[in-house]
C-alpha cells in the first residue's frame, strides 16, 4: 500500500539512530533512489553490513583525504555496533553515512537532515554535555530567560544593561527558531549558556552600527523578512548569557565547546542559504567577557566600528566575511584548538569552501 513521503519522513524522524539506520539498509536507500518510489514500495537493493562497510570505508577516507583512515572490518564492528545501539555514532562518521546514503539527491534530502538530527541526539544521549542545541519548546524558551537571561549582562563595576523584554524574546525565537541555542553541562544536564544569532536586514544592521537603533527595536517581522530572504548576507549576534549559578571556572573551561558547536549548528543551518556570498555580523559587547571575544585578535577579531558614548553603552562591532574565512577562522583560533574533533567536523561541514 502506498504512503505518504511526509508520512515516510515523520516516522523517519521519530526513530532513534540504530532504528533509522536499519530502516535504510533495508529499504535500500541509496543516492539514485527517490523517496516517491520507497512511498510506492519500490525498495532499492537491501544493503548488507559487508557492502555497506565497503562503501563506507572508502568514503570516509575520501572525506578526510586519507588523513584518517578506518579498516573495512573495524567499519564492519562500528555498523554491528550501531545497529544494536552498543555505542554512539561518532561525529566524524556523520557526514560519509550521510553521503552513502542520501548524497546530493533532492528528493531524499529531508531523510539526509533526520538522520543528521538522529546521529546527534544518538551521541549526545551518552554524554553529560550538549552544546549548541536548538530550543524547540516555549517552555524551555520560558526557563532560559526568567532563569538567567534576563540577569546575563548585570556586571559589577558596569552599569546594567536592559534585556530585551520576554515577548520580544519569544517574538525573535518564533520569527527564526534556530536563533537561540541552548548548552547544558553536567549529569542533570543544566541549561547553563545562551546564544542568539538572527538574520536581520540591511538597513537594521547598518542603523546598529551608527547607533540609529538597537535590539529593543528589532521586530519579529524584520527577522522574519531577512530569515525569507536568499542569500542571508545580514545577521546579529545578539550575545551569549550564561548562568549565575554555575561557577565561572566551570564556565569558562565549556566556554570554547559553547561556542564551537554553536557556530557549527548556525552553518549546517545557513550553509545553502548564504554559499559563496560575503555576509555581514554587527554585535555589541554586552559584557566584559563578549567585548573580549569580539574584539581580541586571538578570539574573534572583530573590528570596533562605534565606541561607547557613555556609561550606559556599550561599544559595537561589524564584521564583513564568507564562509571560507570563517572556516580559517575557527581552524586557527586558539578558543578552539581543545575542542573535541574541531578539526575534522570543520573540514566536514565546510567540505568544498
Amino acid at each position: 500500500m502506498a504512503v505518504s513521503c511526509d508520512k515516510i519522513i515523520r516516522e523517519f524522524g521519530e526513530m532513534k539512530f540504530p532504528e533509522q539506520l536499519r530502516w535504510l539498509m533495508n529499504n535500500g536507500i541509496r543516492p539514485r533512489i527517490k523517496l516517491e518510489n520507497i512511498a510506492l514500495g519500490k525498495k532499492g537493493n537491501w544493503w548488507d553490513d559487508k557492502e555497506l562497510a565497503a562503501e563506507l570505508t572508502v568514503t570516509f577516507e575520501g572525506y578526510y583525504k586519507k588523513r584518517r583512515t578506518v579498516t573495512e572490518d573495524g567499519m564492519r564492528r562500528n555498523i554491528s555496533n550501531w545497529k544494536r545501539n552498543e555505542s554512539a555514532c561518532r561525529r566524524e562518521f556523520w557526514g560519509p553515512i550521510q553521503d552513502v546514503f542520501c548524497g546530493d539527491n533532492q528528493s531524499l534530502g529531508p531523510i539526509r537532515e533526520q538522520l543528521r538530527i538522529g546521529m546527534q541526539r544518538g551521541w549526545e544521549e551518552r554524554w553529560e554535555n550538549i552544546y549548541g542545541r536548538q530550543i524547540s519548546t516555549e517552555s524551555t524558551l520560558r526557563d532560559v530567560y526568567f532563569g538567567f537571561d534576563v540577569e546575563g549582562y548585570m556586571e559589577e563595576g558596569r552599569s546594567d544593561v536592559e534585556d530585551i523584554p520576554y515577548e520580544l524574546f519569544m517574538e525573535w525565537w518564533k520569527a527564526y527558531p534556530p536563533g537561540f541555542l541552548y548548552s547544558s553541562i553536567g549529569p542533570k544536564k543544566q541549561i547553563a549558556a545562551i546564544t542568539g544569532f538572527f538574520p536581520v536586514p540591511k538597513k537594521w544592521a547598518l542603523d546598529f552600527i551608527e547607533r540609529r537603533t538597537s535590539e529593543h527595536k528589532l521586530l519579529g517581522k524584520d527577522i522574519s523578512a531577512a530569515a525569507s530572504g536568499r542569500p542571508r548576507t545580514y545577521w546579529y549576534f545578539s550575545g551569549l548569557s550564561t548562568d549565575s549559578s554555575v561557577t565561572q571556572k566551570s564556565l569558562h573551561s565549556h566556554l570554547p565547546n559553547i561556542l564551537f558547536w554553536s557556530i557549527i549548528s548556525w552553518v549546517r543551518e545557513n550553509r545553502s542559504c548564504i554559499g559563496s556570498s560575503r555576509f555581514v555580523i554587527v554585535s555589541e559587547g554586552s559584557t566584559y567577557l563578549g567585548e573580549e571575544l569580539l574584539s581580541n585578535q586571538k578570539y574573534f577579531g572583530f573590528p570596533l566600528s562605534t565606541l561607547a558614548l557613555n556609561e550606559h553603552d556599550r561599544p559595537r562591532f561589524k564584521r564583513e566575511m564568507d564562509l571560507r574565512q570563517l572556516k580559517e577562522l575557527l581552524l586557527r583560533a586558539r578558543l578552539f584548538r581543545d575542542c573535541e574533533g574541531a578539526r575534522d567536523v570543520i573540514e566536514v561541514e565546510f567540505r568544498g569552501i
